[in-house]
């Protein structure tokens, strides 16, 4: 059984993305938009970029909103772009959403969007989609060759 838990977790893809919520406190409620993060990061995997979320424990306490810090969190993951996502609820039922990515090396922007999410809505926007393609797109020249 260890050993094919341990097969499992080493086949598996690092990341190349690194999701930080950065949503302000006063602007949703925190577990919507970690929500939100954490369905972003099952949509860029799905669409073939590895993604991990960064939790809000391992921000330093002080936050961590824009700046070279974001950058560290994502590298400290193993990936190599930071994904913020900034979400405002705009009535009980729909929020909008602001997503960018950037190297997390020197924080070269590489994509942005925004969204609206209506609660029951069951097809993503498509602002979502069109900003997954962009990652997707940006990732393939971000990303180290393959090597044989």
């Amino acid at each position: 059984m260890l050993a094919l838990a341990l097969t499992t977790l080493l086949s598996q893809a690092p990341a190349q993305v690194a999701v930080i919520d950065i949503s302000s406190e006063d602007a949703i409620y925190e577990d919507v938009s970690r929500r939100y993060a954490e369905s972003l990061v099952e949509a860029l995997t799905k669409e073939g970029v590895p993604a991990v979320r960064v939790d809000e424990s391992e921000l330093p306490v002080e936050g961590c909103r824009l700046g070279p810090c974001l950058g560290v969190a994502a590298r400290a993951k193993g990936a190599l772009a930071v994904v913020t996502l900034d979400a405002e609820e705009l009535s009980p039922n729909k929020s909008k959403v602001v997503v960018t990515v950037m190297r997390a090396t020197n924080g070269e922007p590489l994509a942005g969007g925004r969204y609206e999410l209506k609660a029951g809505t069951k097809k993503p926007p498509k602002g979502l989609t069109h900003f997954l393609a962009q990652v997707k797109k940006a990732m393939a020249k971000v990303a180290p060759p393959p090597v044989p």
